[in-house]
């Protein structure tokens, strides 16, 4: 079995690829087509990890594994 990281290693990873990726903005989406396919407290909340640098959503993972 594969142990899972430890926090010590996340914090390195992502000081590690900082100054290549950076925080993307989340969106709340709302409007009739949420309201209709759900239950009317239902939120749906969207990362917008394709506004990356680099145009791509694996960039945290790959640049790791450099």
């Amino acid at each position: 079995m594969i142990e899972p990281p430890t926090l010590a290693e996340v914090e390195a990873n992502a000081e590690r690829i900082s100054p290549y990726v950076f925080s993307t903005p989340i969106h709340v989406w709302r409007g009739r087509e949420i309201d209709a396919a759900g239950p009317r407290d239902a939120e749906i909340v969207v990362k917008l990890e394709m506004l990356q640098r680099s145009g791509t959503c694996k960039a945290r993972g790959a640049l790791i594994n450099l």
